[in-house]
């Protein structure tokens, strides 16, 4: 008889635990597989940025956004960057690359990507008044190998001489003449020698 109860109290004892374990814990779910949603995506090499997203698979048959936990990678930085999903172009002007995410030892098919060629580009200032000192808004505009024409937000670097002053980047760059004379305005692309324009402002 003390066998017995001893075996019915053991079994009443097995069975709360069981239960508080049940209703307490969490269920976690392995995950299976990774997914970048976006497929063949491109952008131009002169853009600011671009957003991918990732899907996370777990063994159970749920999924779950996993753009902000997994590792993103880009095959090629010189082509594009990747950090939580934002992608910017590098700072070579065009070409292809892979981008992946992984969790531990699990990682996505590679998502082609294609930032898209600038074939020539041109500067300017705008509304400015011939002859007079002042801020001056400058502008690049390219021309891609897909024939778009877009205003460049990055991957250039502006120069002036003459005491003007320049501030800001890419689209938002401002130039300020403050004294008589020509002003050399200079911009480069991708460090290159050979994608350099200038303009000249003459204040009398």
């Amino acid at each position: 008889m003390k066998i017995i109860k001893s075996s019915f109290l053991i079994l009443i004892a097995t069975f709360f635990i069981s239960c508080g374990d049940n209703s307490d814990a969490p269920i976690i779910a392995d995950v299976e597989s990774l997914k970048i949603n976006e497929s063949n995506v491109s952008m131009y090499s002169t853009d600011d940025n671009m957003n991918l997203t990732a899907t996370v698979y777990y063994q159970d048959g749920s999924t779950a956004d996993a753009t902000a936990f997994v590792a993103w990678k880009s095959s090629d930085t010189n082509i594009a960057n990747v950090s939580n999903g934002s992608v910017t172009a590098g700072s070579t002007n065009g070409g292809d690359t892979n981008i992946t995410v992984s969790y531990d030892n699990i990682s996505s098919l590679p998502t082609p990507l294609n930032i898209i060629t600038l074939n020539d580009y041109n500067i300017s200032m705008i509304d400015a008044d011939a002859n007079t000192t002042g801020t001056y808004s400058l502008i690049a505009t390219a021309k891609f190998e897909d024939n778009v024409t877009k205003v460049i937000e990055k991957n250039i670097v502006w120069d002036v001489n003459n005491s003007a002053i320049v501030s800001g980047t890419g689209s938002l760059t401002m130039v300020q003449i403050v004294s008589t004379g020509d002003t050399n305005i200079t911009s480069i692309l991708f460090n290159d020698v050979n994608m350099t324009k200038t303009i000249i402002y003459t204040v009398n």
